[in-house]
Order: structure tokens, then C-alpha cells, then sequence
């Protein structure tokens, strides 16, 4: 039976030596990024945002990884600093390996785009923050975590059929509820942090590796639950 781990223990899957150097490696890169894109020149601001497109990309690898390997019951984050990713053997230098790479990148942000740009354009369409928006938000914030987790464990075009996220969500309705309080609790953290740090420079700086520490406990959460829950959801996947 799979090891049950309260959520507090679930804060601490990204406080491993990997986790913290995957956190500290991407704040850096972006923080440059940002710094060198300021100088103005229009060839520089393309060749930054190629590279910060690029740097996306394994970034959101990385948290596939996250989430894949917490299916399976890992309690820490990834032990290999680019797992599947820009190796020495050629593979992702190659047009399939940066496909592969970019694959999964749309893997992760497809989910988010269908369930939140809803309540995204309505505010900019109608100009009011009302009852409607509210609902929009809400079913897509309930809907989400079975969505983006069902395109990351299937792996294929099984990931995105309604009917799969719907029948999963009512055989684990119970579970699937304090997951989505719990994802809510993470992003109701990383607003606050947000709104605290938002006229301090040193904050503004310590935000970014703060985020990146909470999207990946949110990666886990998802993964936890799959993990927990294999049995009731019977993807075989």
C-alpha cells in the first residue's frame, strides 16, 4: 500500500540538495536574463527572449519530472540536474530530442490555458469582475489538477478526453477535494508572498526562487495524489 505522507511533509519535497540547486540555477539564469534585456538593443532583446524561451523549456521539463516521479512515490525532488533533457550524447541537440523537449512544455501549459484564459478574457471582454468571472475561476480552478495531471501521466492524447477527468474526479472525490484545497492553500501562499514583497528590491529578488520552490511542491501534491490514489483513478498508464 502506498506510504501516506501529511501535507507538511509534501512542503519539503523540493529541500533537497537538487531541488534547491535546480531552484537556485533557474533564478539565476532568469535574473540575468532579465538584467541583460534591459540594455535596449532590439538584437539583444531577441536573443534574450530565444534564450529565455529555451531556459522555459527546461524548466518546465524539469517540473515534468516532478510530477512523474512523485506518481511513483518520490518524497524529494529529482536527484539528476537535467533529467531527460540537453545531454551530452546528442540527443536533445537534435531537432526530435528539442521536439520531445518542447512537447512537454505544451503538455503543461495547454491544461492551465484552457481552464483559466476562460476567466482571463472575461474580465478584459465585459470589463467587470462579477458573479460570472467568479464561477469561471472557480470551476476552472477545480478542474485543473485532474486535467494537468491526466496529460502528464498518459502521456498521449488520452490526457485530454473530458469524460476520463470527469469519471476521475467523482471516483475520488474526497481525495481529489483536499488536493484542490491544498493547491489553493499553496497559491493563496505564493499571492501573499507576492503582495508582501512587491516595493522591496531584496523581496522582489527572493520572490522568484520562493515561486519556484512553491510550483514545485505543487508538482508533487499532483503527483502524491496520483500516487495515492492509482487504484480509484485505474489509468493504467
Amino acid at each position: 500500500e502506498p506510504q501516506r505522507r501529511n501535507f507538511f511533509n509534501a512542503l519539503l519535497f523540493p529541500a533537497n540538495t537538487t531541488g534547491l540547486a535546480h531552484i537556485g540555477l533557474f533564478t539565476v539564469c532568469f535574473l540575468l536574463l532579465s538584467g541583460v534585456r534591459r540594455s535596449g538593443l532590439l538584437a539583444v532583446r531577441i536573443a534574450v527572449g530565444f534564450i529565455g524561451l529555451m531556459v522555459s523549456i527546461e524548466l518546465v521539463n524539469y517540473l515534468y519530472h516532478c510530477v512523474r516521479e512523485s506518481a511513483v512515490g518520490a518524497t524529494a525532488a529529482p536527484d539528476s540536474l537535467f533529467a531527460d533533457s540537453f545531454d551530452f550524447s546528442g540527443t536533445s541537440f537534435t531537432f526530435g530530442g528539442y521536439f520531445n523537449l518542447t512537447g512537454k512544455f505544451f503538455t503543461m501549459i495547454i491544461p492551465a490555458l484552457i481552464c483559466f484564459l476562460p476567466a482571463g478574457l472575461y474580465p478584459i471582454f465585459t470589463e467587470r469582475f462579477d458573479r460570472v468571472f467568479t464561477l469561471l475561476l472557480v470551476i476552472g480552478t477545480f478542474y485543473f489538477p485532474m486535467f494537468f495531471l491526466a496529460v502528464v501521466i498518459f502521456k498521449s492524447s488520452s490526457g485530454y478526453n473530458p469524460f476520463i477527468h470527469i469519471i476521475s474526479i467523482f471516483c475520488t472525490l474526497l481525495p481529489y477535494c483536499l488536493l484542490v484545497f491544498q493547491i489553493s492553500f499553496v497559491i493563496g501562499g505564493g499571492i501573499y508572498l507576492i503582495r508582501l514583497f512587491q516595493y522591496s528590491i531584496v523581496g522582489g529578488i527572493l520572490l522568484l526562487p520562493i515561486q519556484l520552490y512553491l510550483i514545485m511542491v505543487l508538482m508533487h501534491l499532483l503527483g502524491r495524489f496520483y500516487y495515492l490514489n492509482q487504484s480509484k483513478l485505474n489509468w493504467d498508464a
